[in-house]
């Protein structure tokens, strides 16, 4: 199997995020749980997200 890679720039841009500790078996709660708390805050100023969730 072969993965193509593509490196490429980025401009800087504002992140929220939530810091947490979970199992593994209590991901997609932890996961599901914070993305919700994230948009509904970014609701509530009038915001949208500017791109994709990430986990890391």
């Amino acid at each position: 199997m072969r993965l193509d890679l593509e490196l490429s720039e980025q401009e800087e841009q504002p992140v929220m995020y939530i810091r947490t500790r979970t199992a593994l078996s209590g991901l997609p709660k932890v996961i599901g749980n914070s993305y919700g708390a994230i948009i509904n805050y970014l609701t509530e100023i009038g915001e949208q997200p500017a791109d994709a969730p990430k986990v890391i």
